[in-house]
């Protein structure tokens, strides 16, 4: 499954003015249709008896609260060589305060 993508990693893309754009994946057996399906309505991904997932739902109920549709997403699909991915996108801003 590997296919030449080894461990996790975490891509990120900004500019002034733009979009944050979040790129994550990993090189695991992927998601099963089923979740696929469910991830993109945010609904009953969360296992009762474990609390798994809990933050991928968070993390798209946030998202739309903070930013609504038409300003961020959080998508997830599988990789064309295999593994799980996470591409979210949401306005960039600077804060005063933050040390770079």
């Amino acid at each position: 499954h590997n296919q030449g993508r080894k461990g996790k990693e975490l891509w990120t893309r900004a500019g002034e003015g733009e979009k944050l754009q979040l790129r994550m994946w990993d090189n695991g057996p992927g998601y099963d249709k089923a979740m696929l399906e469910k991830l993109a309505r945010t609904q009953n991904i969360v296992s009762s008896s474990s609390g798994e997932r809990i933050g991928l739902v968070n993390l798209c109920r946030r998202t739309q609260l903070l930013y609504g549709d038409e300003n961020a997403y959080v998508r997830f699909h599988n990789g064309k060589d295999g593994g799980a991915e996470m591409e979210a996108s949401i306005p960039y801003t600077t804060t005063e305060g933050w040390v770079e």
